[in-house]
């Protein structure tokens, strides 16, 4: 079996770091595959690179999970024509769908550090621009960084600065933010909807419980209504997912510190 030329390792490190920190760059079933067919698709990777430096893969196996494989689709993630032409059926299902192209993840983050969360509102921001197209915004983990630098976010406590610092950032970062500092959790929901009916997203910033009780401070990216439910990109997660009314008003109530609304 031939060996990975130095360009094609470097094309499978970065693609095994897009992979811990995004969740959907490369999917479960390519570790399955034998090593020559990992070795062929790095190399599509490379070639694909060479011409697009910001290129991103979706790499999905066609014939789906207990089918015989007929082949590997190598696709842009910013290439929207070639994955709305395979949307799953439901309005719920293409909104998750839809999310996922946007959608980065924190699970690279120290695990030893016991405030592991802490980028959450740097990745949600990014996540935000990722949806609004804001010009010059990559999915990329060394964009992430840039944004947790960018927003002083310390390893140690997070985030300073609130909905309305936020605001400030994402307005800094090409998108039109609105602060909508909490009131209570229940008028913050329906101020949501609001601005979700309107087209916008919202970095939303609420709490989580932690194993002793206690309330972890945390913010996700909601970027649209399905009926009822609320497609939410959390950092904390793989993928995009759907919550409930009364799921998003139990992360407000922990930890009610409002939104920002943003937009192109």
């Amino acid at each position: 079996m031939s060996q990975l030329t130095p360009q094609e390792l470097s094309a499978r490190e970065q693609h095994l770091e897009e992979r811990a920190h995004t969740g959907h760059s490369i999917n479960a079933e390519f570790d399955k595959l034998p090593a020559n067919q990992q070795m062929q698709i790095i190399r599509d990777v490379a070639a694909q690179r060479s011409n697009n430096p910001n290129f991103l893969p979706d790499l999905t196996i066609s014939g789906g999970s207990g089918r015989q494989s007929s082949g590997w689709h190598l696709r842009s993630q910013t290439n929207t024509s070639e994955r709305d032409g395979d949307q799953p059926p439901g309005n719920a299902d293409k909104q998750l769908h839809d999310a996922e192209r946007w959608h980065m993840s924190q699970h690279g983050d120290d695990k030893n550090n016991p405030n592991r969360w802490y980028a959450c509102s740097a990745t949600s921001l990014q996540m935000a621009m990722l949806h609004h197209h804001v010009p010059g915004c990559e999915p990329t983990e060394a964009q992430r960084k840039q944004l947790i630098a960018d927003l002083h976010v310390s390893e140690h406590d997070g985030f300073h600065g609130g909905t309305p610092g936020m605001a400030d950032y994402a307005r800094r970062h090409g998108l039109k933010a609105e602060a909508h500092p909490t009131r209570d959790a229940q008028q913050d929901i329906k101020d949501l909807d609001v601005v979700l009916d309107q087209g916008k997203g919202a970095i939303t910033n609420g709490g989580v419980p932690r194993p002793d009780g206690s309330t972890l401070k945390h913010f996700v990216y909601v970027s649209s209504k399905a009926g009822d439910k609320y497609v939410v990109n959390d950092p904390e997660n793989d993928k995009p997912v759907l919550w409930s009314r009364e799921q998003m008003m139990a992360f407000l109530q922990r930890n009610s510190h409002g939104f920002v609304a943003v937009s192109a």
